[in-house]
């Protein structure tokens, strides 16, 4: 997205098991990072979060299944089960 959107540095900031996210975005691409925020940072995410990210990952890296990738970002955002 930093790279599609044209954006030269960005600020990141991530919290809990977003942290782990955002410090590994830091480390692969210093060149688009200006600051970095991290708090709570979980050292051992459960077994299903770290599926989750690998598939975000090999998707977003494919680059043609954004449709995809952004559906499953709000599924496991959203608790499917109060949506009605």
């Amino acid at each position: 997205m930093v790279q599609k959107l044209g954006l030269p540095k960005v600020h990141m900031m991530g919290l809990s098991l977003e942290s782990a996210v955002v410090s590994t975005f830091a480390y692969k691409y210093p060149q688009y990072m200006d600051k970095l925020m991290v708090a709570g940072i979980d050292i051992n995410p459960r077994k299903s979060w770290r599926m989750l990210v690998k598939e975000s990952v090999r998707v977003l890296e494919r680059g043609d299944m954004m449709d995809v990738f952004a559906q499953g970002v709000v599924l496991y955002l959203v608790n499917y089960h109060k949506l009605h």
